[in-house]
């Protein structure tokens, strides 16, 4: 799948799915790439995406799950795009080979580390690091998926994590604002995620000028925002969340209920 990579035209748009009805939806729509993960998965339910990062289920499990939804929504799609899934590999039970091995059994292009350590806060973040089972376990996931001839798909919370992930051969970098804000910033807040994002795109292609950014999360939620993004730093794109999936999924099933409703009254 390298020469996908090497195909993509600028800017490149990966869109979050938590669903095969959004899933083919975003491919009919011409996204680059689909990214399935477990935060979508809940966003899509109408839940608070933070729920992935909580113990209240296995975050593979779900992500699992979507992946086939995804792939059986696909089935009879001509052209289809390459196919993500987002692996968590914060538990010490978990063995990474046998994730992999699931993910591409189940039919994954490529895989990614979410849920990422880098959402749980800092004091979560720093004992999951003491421990081993922080960045550093989610950067192993993508080196060897990579040497499994998997594309990888890693996140990034700052510069440092960028280099990182560039360093060891990463095909896609998400650099990331946070979680996505329910609308889109303006003025200072806006200015200062556009700084934030810059920031890691640099660090990242200081190390591999060749390897691509994408931004995704926080204040970006409109395509205005999204475009004084990429206008505004070296990012090559921009991977979607809730702003093409339960933002739209939202405002079209109350706008056809609402005009339906007007037209029989």
């Amino acid at each position: 799948m390298r020469s996908w990579i090497d195909s993509l035209a600028k800017p490149v748009l990966v869109a979050g799915v938590g669903s095969g009805l959004t899933a083919a939806a975003a491919a009919a729509g011409g996204a680059d790439a689909l990214s399935v993960y477990s935060t979508a998965v809940y966003r899509i339910k109408g839940l608070p995406t933070a729920l992935s990062f909580l113990p209240y289920e296995d975050c593979n499990a779900v992500a699992f799950a979507a992946l086939r939804e995804t792939r059986a929504a696909l089935r009879d799609l001509v052209d289809t795009p390459p196919v993500f899934v987002g692996l968590g590999v914060h538990d010490p039970r978990s063995d990474i080979t046998a994730l992999l091995d699931s993910a591409i059994a189940l039919g994954a292009n490529g895989v990614s580390n979410e849920p990422f350590v880098s959402m749980y806060g800092s004091e979560i973040e720093f004992a999951l690091e003491r421990s081993g089972l922080g960045f550093e376990r989610e950067v192993r996931l993508l080196t060897l998926a990579r040497d499994r001839g998997l594309m990888t798909f890693g996140w990034a919370f700052n510069p440092r994590q960028a280099a990182v992930l560039a360093d060891c051969g990463v095909d896609l970098i998400g650099a990331m604002a946070g979680i996505s804000q329910v609308a889109a910033g303006s003025g200072d807040s806006l200015a200062q995620a556009i700084a934030a994002l810059a920031a890691i795109s640099d660090s990242a292609k200081a190390r591999r000028r060749e390897c691509l950014v994408l931004g995704h999360g926080g204040p970006f939620t409109s395509a205005e925002s999204v475009r004084l993004l990429l206008a505004g730093s070296s990012l090559d794109g921009f991977a979607t969340g809730s702003n093409i999936e339960r933002d739209v999924v939202h405002a079209a099933v109350r706008d056809a209920v609402g005009s339906l409703k007007r037209h029989l009254s």
